[in-house]
């Protein structure tokens, strides 16, 4: 039987410890959470970089002979290939032929399809509907640009004041914004003064 001396065995032993816990701590370092937003693709993007990238821009949604909506980003990224533009942190507006105010609003984050002119708006989104004294509020919105029509995403909650104190809050909400037509699927809760 061969015996080893007992230093030379705890030695190795104490080695292979500390090698195994380098070893843990590297992989919990490299493998940590990161709290950074993911980008590009990860983030559901068409690819990792845009094409374009822009701050402080502003997009041009719509043919001049239509009211074009002006829409305004902190960033605006564009995606040629996928023909889809992001921007981020938005403002817009549209203005009459006159040059005056018929709507303006603001959101989080706004999604455009560069061939449809369709955009979906998402987060915090506020409509003022000017020339009518209309506001709408919801956490996405999607502007449908060849029915010229404003329609919600799935059961989200919008609520539509007007008028002197008149407010309604419900569910799939639509309206067809040169028509003033607006209707709900659902109504929620609201009150209308005579």
């Amino acid at each position: 039987m061969y015996t080893f001396p007992m230093r030379l065995f705890c030695r190795n032993r104490l080695r292979h410890f500390v090698l195994s816990s380098l070893a843990v701590a590297l992989v919990f370092v490299l493998g940590s959470c990161s709290f950074a937003q993911p980008e590009g693709a990860a983030a559901g993007r068409p690819a990792d970089y845009p094409d374009t990238s822009m701050k402080n821009a502003t997009y041009v949604l719509g043919q001049p002979e239509r009211r074009p909506l002006k829409i305004s980003g902190e960033t605006i990224d564009i995606y040629q290939k996928a023909k889809v533009a992001y921007l981020h942190n938005i403002t817009f507006e549209q203005q009459n032929d006159d040059g005056s105010m018929v709507l303006r609003g603001s959101a989080d984050d706004a999604k455009i399809d560069m061939d449809t002119h369709d955009v979906e708006i998402s987060g915090h989104v506020l409509l003022d509907k000017v020339d009518e004294g209309m506001t709408i509020r919801c956490e996405s919105l999607v502007w449908i640009d060849s029915l010229q029509r404003i329609e919600t995403v799935g059961d989200d909650l919008v609520t539509v004041s007007y008028g002197d104190g008149n407010s309604l809050t419900g569910r799939g909400f639509t309206g067809q914004l040169d028509e003033a037509l607006y209707e709900f699927a659902e109504i929620e809760k609201g009150y209308v003064l005579p």
